[in-house]
């Protein structure tokens, strides 16, 4: 009797010993979710006047990666709905194709951060996508027509980490330039036309207090001058 007594204990822990393996595999294999819900962009007061606000899904890469892999996925790509990811810590990382490709007299948009996925739960995600370069633009009365043709509205990008600014030429208010940011952005801009009498009339002014993300629009008036906003 007592020699059963000893097997049965023995084969009793034996059972509890493999639970509790098959419950720590279970564990390590268990996946978490994510959800991201939206992604917009973040758009300064000037930008939404001309464009308004709006969601452009569509228009980014997001990439995932951890310490074991990363997934890019093309605009318009993402999946739909539940996401399913092994627990850990994550980088997110959203561009459009200007940023991503580097090109130039582009609006340029990124975001990255980290996030976090446990086991069983659901990680529900909101993107804001941040304008990370600055444009320029310029704006004439309705009534400048009247005094003054062929406008040219030129901008010259002064940077701290180089000697050479970069410079570009507007025909139109209606198509602002694109530049890349920096602290210590210094603007330059020299607006002239043809007055009545065929004569060039030139207008040159400065902006210092640049940051990124915004719009910057030269405002010009008859007679007083130019404001910038």
């Amino acid at each position: 009797m007592k020699r059963q007594t000893i097997q049965i204990v023995v084969i009793i822990w034996v059972f509890l010993l493999s639970a509790c393996q098959r419950e720590e595999a279970a564990d390590v294999s268990a996946t978490g979710y994510l959800v991201l819900e939206d992604i917009s962009v973040v758009t300064s007061e000037a930008e939404a006047i001309g464009a308004g606000a709006r969601t452009v899904d569509a228009d980014f890469y997001v990439t995932i990666a951890s310490a074991a892999s990363t997934t890019t996925y093309n605009p318009g790509g993402f999946p739909e709905g539940k996401l399913a990811l092994e627990p850990g810590t994550y980088t997110l990382t959203v561009e459009n194709a200007a940023y991503r490709n580097g090109t130039d007299n582009a609006a340029k948009y990124y975001y990255q951060d980290t996030f976090t996925i446990e086991a069983e739960k659901v990680t529900y995600l909101q993107v804001e996508v941040p304008m990370v370069n600055f444009a320029v633009s310029f704006s004439v009365p309705s009534s400048f027509g009247t005094y003054f043709q062929a406008p040219v509205f030129q901008v010259k990008v002064d940077y701290s980490s180089s000697d050479t600014p970069k410079l570009s030429t507007l025909n139109s208010q209606l198509v602002p330039a694109y530049f890349d940011y920096e602290q210590g952005v210094t603007l330059t801009f020299t607006f002239s036309a043809l007055n009545a009498d065929n004569e060039t009339v030139a207008l040159e002014g400065t902006y210092t207090a640049v940051t990124s993300g915004k719009m910057y629009v030269v405002t010009y008036s008859l007679p007083e001058g130019l404001s910038v906003q």
